[in-house]
């Protein structure tokens, strides 16, 4: 009920990340619409550190809106609280509008890139994606998640129009010693 940011900030934190109190959860909900962002990421970290199975379907209920600024802390935080259980709205994050719902789409993937079969597709198919940032992720995540599996879509990432790109694909090839 207070209304100064830094008290907000520390109540949030204090009843998510310390506590993990689920009984906080429809306040902490409320402070994802607060006018300061430093409040909505401090409420929006705390229900992630909870992160129970009501918190979950109330952020793919936020994803299903159409404000994306909701859809870019659901995915954010279905990506944090367990992405291999939120794999389909991930997926559904990587064909929105946003570019930034996409990039944090494709780094909650990189979650569980140790199952090869789900990720190495979506990110071969984001690297034709019309925003740079996006392409420069999806060669930092196939760096980090570097299967053999992905060497054709990392010397494809050598002809982006984009130099930083080429340069990740480059970075990611010479990490892992690829001739």
């Amino acid at each position: 009920r207070h209304t100064d940011g830094k008290v907000l900030k520390a109540s949030a934190s204090f009843l998510g990340q310390k506590l993990r109190h689920a009984p906080a959860t429809q306040p902490l909900f409320s402070l994802l619409e607060h006018q300061y962002d430093d409040v909505k990421e401090t409420a929006l970290d705390a229900l992630v550190a909870i992160g129970t199975p009501e918190i979950q379907k109330n952020f793919k209920g936020m994803f299903a809106g159409l404000d994306p600024i909701r859809r870019l802390m659901a995915v954010y935080a279905l990506g944090k609280i367990n992405p291999a259980d939120n794999i389909e709205i991930l997926r559904a994050g990587l064909e929105d509008e946003s570019p930034d719902i996409r990039k944090v789409s494709l780094e909650a993937i990189a979650g569980v890139c140790y199952e090869a079969q789900v990720w190495a597709k979506l990110l071969s198919a984001r690297l034709l994606d019309e925003n740079r940032d996006v392409r420069q992720t999806v060669v930092e995540i196939m760096g980090r998640c570097y299967s053999p599996k992905l060497l054709p879509s990392l010397v494809q990432a050598l002809q982006d129009d984009d130099d930083w790109v080429k340069v990740r694909a480059l970075e990611a090839l010479g990490r892992h010693r690829v001739k």
